[in-house]
């Protein structure tokens, strides 16, 4: 156990297909009877929202209307100095996180130099592939396709998930996913065949963050609103779609909002 966070379990693994030693942090349920086994939650940046997370997901169990059970996996790379946190928010993530197909292409992102080698495609599998199946080994877990949580980058790499329709996964939190209008992924679930897409998605936006903002935030605004006609029920019938946008919320704080409430559409009367 960990003594920082209570309840949590962190262990590491060395990945060849990823090229990095990756930590996995694992968020136990609150303790106290457990009607059925957990459902699995992964959750991407978790030096940010793992702990979070795991959080909100064990508040929700325990509500009026209470979700199931999670087992809440933040998934990474080992943070211990400001210098591993910086690393990790100018480089390390963009490598994990963004589709190599993408490209380092915003103007925060492009301008800083060395930037990793883009592994979003190697990651998704090591998690789907290599990552799921150790943990339903050492834990007893319902059967269920995991969930899949992110923001930011990590929205992206959630609404890349998606794209992919792995079985592993069927239940997306796509928070201010950095999709912006020239990006790969946005244009894959755009152009996506109709009746293609399955899947239940939470898609949430801080309102700062919307086309009438500043220009950056404004762009992610905009190609939110292209996700949700994209993954509209009209389009993409087996996608069960949940939309939000949180009055007064900006990029930074918008994750929040979009995690607890992302968590109670995707696991809502026990779906």
């Amino acid at each position: 156990m960990n003594s920082i966070a209570p309840l949590t379990e962190i262990f590491q693994i060395a990945s060849p297909r990823v090229g990095k030693t990756l930590e996995i942090m694992v968020g136990l349920p609150a303790p106290g009877p457990i009607k059925t086994p957990p459902r699995l939650l992964y959750v991407v940046d978790p030096g940010m929202y793992t702990t979070v997370a795991i959080d909100i997901a064990r508040a929700l169990a325990r509500d009026r209307e209470p979700i199931p059970p999670l087992l809440v996996v933040g998934v990474g790379t080992p943070i211990r100095s400001h210098q591993d946190s910086v690393d990790y928010l100018l480089r390390v993530r963009n490598g994990l996180l963004v589709p190599k197909e993408e490209g380092i292409n915003d103007g925060i992102m492009s301008s800083i130099p060395d930037q990793p080698t883009q592994v979003a495609n190697q990651f998704l599998r090591f998690i789907a592939e290599e990552l799921d199946p150790l943990l339903r080994e050492r834990y007893e877990l319902s059967p269920e396709p995991a969930g899949i949580f992110g923001h930011s980058y990590g929205g992206l790499f959630s609404a890349y998930a998606l794209a992919e329709q792995l079985p592993a996964f069927d239940r997306y939190i796509l928070a201010s996913p950095g999709t912006l209008q020239e990006r790969a992924t946005l244009q894959r679930l755009v152009n996506a065949a109709p009746d293609s897409l399955k899947g239940r998605v939470y898609l949430g936006l801080g309102e700062d963050e919307d086309a009438s903002a500043k220009e950056y935030e404004g762009d992610l605004g905009v190609a939110w609103h292209r996700l949700v006609q994209a993954l509209a029920p009209a389009r993409q019938p087996r996608v069960a779609l949940r939309t939000g946008i949180h009055a007064g919320q900006g990029h930074s704080t918008a994750p929040f909002f979009n995690l607890a409430r992302g968590l109670r559409w995707l696991y809502a009367n026990g779906s």
